[in-house]
């Protein structure tokens, strides 16, 4: 999937892979260190397709004393190079590594979105369904509400508001009128059957 996330974007292959330490590998940073970590462990297979910006190539045994030459790979040519050649890097623990923060989401949030709304209908879309209800069950209400709720026209948070009654009413249990939240649901509990937003 993220190799066609990277595939002909040298704008986002910059933004992920470049971010080389000037002191040393330990403090290259996301795409990068994966890079160089994928780099020096599987050099058998991918060091041919570094592309330095020099007019030689440097020999791993080099590099390895001297991490801060990274900063002399063309990333965007590397990148294009292992895209091509080097499969293995998009399913490496290295790669993975580098994405498990969620940064990544960042670069194109529009992207991302798409993606996985469209896994949302596909036909076996179970696993999908299941992180959604995850997160939205270990969510706090207020969390959901800042995040979710805001980017919402009238005609969806209407909708969200029906569905809402409707899980309510189904999981109403006695009101604690001390607890503030529970004014919300029980505001929420009694929206019924409401011609319009207002």
């Amino acid at each position: 999937m993220l190799e066609k996330f990277f595939a002909g974007n040298p704008k986002l292959i910059m933004q992920w892979f470049s971010i080389f330490a000037n002191g040393g590998g330990l403090d290259h940073k996301k795409g990068a260190k994966a890079l160089s970590q994928f780099a020096f462990v599987n050099r058998d297979i991918c060091w041919e397709e570094l592309e330095w910006k020099g007019k030689h190539g440097q020999s791993p045994a080099v590099v390895a004393t001297k991490p801060h030459y990274f900063l002399d790979l063309n990333v965007q040519r590397t990148v294009e190079n292992f895209l091509d050649n080097v499969p293995e890097f998009w399913s490496s623990t290295e790669f993975a590594e580098s994405l498990r923060d969620g940064d990544i989401l960042f670069i194109d949030t529009k992207y991302f979105v798409e993606f996985f709304v469209g896994l949302m209908y596909k036909e076996d879309s179970r696993d999908v369904w299941e992180v959604i209800s995850q997160f939205l069950m270990n969510e706090s209400f207020s969390f959901l509400c800042n995040s979710l709720l805001i980017t919402l026209g009238d005609r969806e948070l209407f909708t969200v508001l029906e569905l809402l009654h409707i899980y309510l009413s189904m999981n109403m249990e006695p009101v604690d009128f001390g607890n503030s939240s529970c004014w919300l649901e029980f505001a929420l509990s009694r929206f019924n059957d409401c011609e319009s937003f207002d």
